[in-house]
């Protein structure tokens, strides 16, 4: 696991299509196996307590193609909007992506 702050997830080898949503905030999108279709997002953001970056997956539960597991709606994909909230089980972390950004809870 790359740990160091100044190395963002977008600098990972094989993370060129990631994009900020906010300060210490990432995601990018998860596609359907075999297709374009956007079913989730894998996110990361900065744990300063543990010093790492802490990562997870969301799906979403209102587009063909979802997992079972999904627990979120894409309301929005340009800007991208997400409900409801996300919060970490690692850390806490704990927002909403909104207009295409992340918002502290």
């Amino acid at each position: 696991m790359i740990r160091e702050h100044d190395t963002p997830p977008t600098t990972w080898p094989g993370n060129e299509s990631v994009f900020p949503l906010g300060d210490d905030q990432y995601a990018d999108w998860e596609t359907q196996s075999g297709t374009a279709a956007r079913v989730g997002l894998m996110t990361w953001h900065w744990n300063a307590a543990d010093e790492h970056w802490c990562g997870g997956w969301i799906g979403f539960t209102n587009v063909p193609g979802h997992l079972a597991r999904s627990k979120h709606e894409l309301v929005c994909q340009d800007p991208l909007t997400v409900v409801p909230s996300l919060l970490c089980p690692h850390c806490g972390n704990h927002g909403w992506i909104t207009g295409g950004k992340w918002i502290e809870a």
